[in-house]
């Protein structure tokens, strides 16, 4: 893929294959490329027609909708708590990764049980109730870890999901990655500080000006 605005390369020249069950790290200095190739992955950038880009297996551009490409994917990245603006408490805004929105639905009580599941994981049960928007930024970020994660996804994109955490939350959540993700889900973990990725991740796609290096 090849990625330009104004005549500026962001992504130049990128080939990247990942087969289901792989654990990557995607690292890189800020500007190299990182956020643009992740919204390829996504479905929602709009360049991704103009390349060769193929998700789970299908050509993007051949009659899938961005909901075909997200129901397959979980994400968590650094500006997602700014989209929710409805008052939801902590487990609602989890139990939204079940529809790949925002926006609150019913969900039954599997779903339900899910979502508590991985907050008693994560050790935030005391936050189910609370309001969203009241959290600190690392309280939050647990409850989007949790909503990346309740749908069991075939790909889970991890941005800086640690931010804000201390080292023994982020040393819980690295375990419980290695521990509780299937052989078949696939992780993408992208971080400026390698000592936080999970012990599984086992190969690295390294970034710079929009080059592999």
């Amino acid at each position: 893929v090849t990625v330009a605005y104004g005549g500026t390369r962001v992504l130049d020249g990128v080939t990247w294959t990942v087969r289901a069950g792989e654990r990557w790290a995607v690292v890189g200095p800020n500007g190299s490329g990182k956020t643009t190739l992740l919204s390829l992955l996504c479905g929602d950038h709009p360049q991704a027609y103009s390349n060769d880009i193929s998700l789970f297996g299908r050509r993007r551009g051949t009659g899938e909708t961005i909901w075909d490409v997200k129901r397959n994917v979980g994400l968590v990245s650094p500006e997602f708590h700014v989209y929710f603006n409805e008052p939801l408490s902590a487990g609602r805004a989890a139990a939204t990764g079940f529809f790949d929105g925002v926006a609150d639905q019913p969900t039954t009580p599997e779903q339900d049980a899910r979502v508590r599941e991985l907050f008693a994981a994560f050790g935030i049960a005391d936050l189910h109730g609370r309001p969203f928007r009241t959290l600190s930024v690392g309280e939050q970020r647990l409850v989007l870890l949790a909503r990346a994660l309740v749908k069991r996804p075939r790909l889970v994109i991890l941005d800086e999901p640690f931010q804000g955490l201390d080292a023994a939350r982020v040393e819980l959540c690295r375990e419980f990655l290695d521990r509780e993700l299937r052989p078949d889900q696939t992780l993408l973990f992208v971080t400026h500080e390698l000592t936080e990725l999970p012990q599984s991740v086992n190969q690295t796609l390294r970034l710079d000006r929009g080059k592999v290096v």
